[in-house]
């Protein structure tokens, strides 16, 4: 492409333009979903695919889930956070994930097992990670603080996040 002389980037509905010129005019378009505007029936992650679903709408993205270590299953934390309507906050210097819905504020740092739900030190199992320039955790941890109850599929390897009915968020 050469070297790039300008560049402009615009979202128009949940689909992102860039343009950039160089020796011409080139542009890329790529959908991302749009926020949740209200809580999502379920939403599923699959281990190993580089999709998730929202009530059933597939969305392809960059990275999938994977298993570490200690065998749990951790999710892209951007997808996530799309996925359930979340707005996430991504300080590369401090290594910290903030992510906020409603009154609800959820704080991690990469290679840390604590999370701060509005204030509130708990202790994670797993530690949130970096993965192929991504941030990945434990989506129960992150799903249940927002008031979704998380199940796992063994038999196919998905991650399975509901809305709670019971309405207590």
């Amino acid at each position: 492409m050469g070297e790039v002389i300008d560049i402009a980037c615009s979202q128009m509905g949940k689909k992102v333009i860039v343009l950039a010129s160089a020796k011409g005019v080139y542009r890329l378009e790529y959908d991302r979903p749009a926020a949740q505007t209200s809580a999502p029936n379920m939403v599923k992650f699959v281990l190993g695919q580089k999709s998730y679903s929202v009530n059933g709408k597939v969305y392809a993205v960059d990275t999938a889930s994977f298993l570490d270590s200690s065998k749990r299953v951790l999710v892209p934390v951007r997808f996530l956070g799309d996925a359930l309507g979340v707005k996430t906050t991504w300080d590369k210097t401090a290594r910290t994930v903030v992510l906020t819905k409603g009154k609800t504020t959820i704080k991690l740092v990469i290679g840390s097992k604590k999370i701060i739900v509005n204030g509130k030190i708990n202790t994670l199992d797993v530690a949130p990670a970096i993965r192929n320039g991504r941030a990945f955790l434990p989506a129960r941890y992150v799903a249940q603080a927002l008031g979704y109850t998380v199940s796992w599929d063994d038999k196919t390897k998905t991650v399975i996040i509901r809305q709670n009915l019971q309405g207590n968020h």
